[in-house]
């Protein structure tokens, strides 16, 4: 679980700088990208990789080479969480209340809103991780 101590250091400054950064192009594709997400609730492996898509999506929209190479480095570990919490119980629908919190902070073009949301999120995630750990 230490992967979320270095998640909840970067991600929300990630989601901090695409609110300032984002073009309104970008802006679309993050909410097409949800949408798409919604639409697959019911398929644990896509809903992975729509999850994973729609962190990086974000790490590009901050346009910091540095973030991007960061996460993409992380990317494995983050995605062993994804796979075996991610499909736990109501963690699909909860990922996706997340994610439509940060979409609207970006969409407001509010840094700070931006930042709470997904360190929220992130907590969010955690917390979910760590009781589907206690169970196993």
């Amino acid at each position: 679980m230490e992967i979320f101590s270095v998640r909840k250091m970067f991600e929300p400054h990630l989601a901090s700088l695409a609110a300032e950064r984002a073009t309104a192009d970008e802006i679309s594709e993050l909410k097409r990208m949800l949408g798409h997400q919604k639409t697959k609730m019911g398929n644990p492996e896509p809903v992975t990789e729509i999850d994973y898509s729609f962190h990086l999506f974000l790490a590009k929209m901050a346009k910091s080479r540095v973030f991007l190479k960061l996460y993409n480095t992380l990317a494995e570990l983050i995605n062993q969480t994804r796979e075996e919490f991610l499909q736990e119980g109501d963690r699909p629908q909860k990922s996706v209340t997340g994610h439509e919190e940060i979409l609207l902070a970006i969409e407001q073009r509010d840094p700070a809103l931006a930042r709470k949301a997904m360190a929220s999120h992130l907590r969010n995630i955690e917390r979910e991780a760590l009781r589907a750990s206690r169970k196993s």
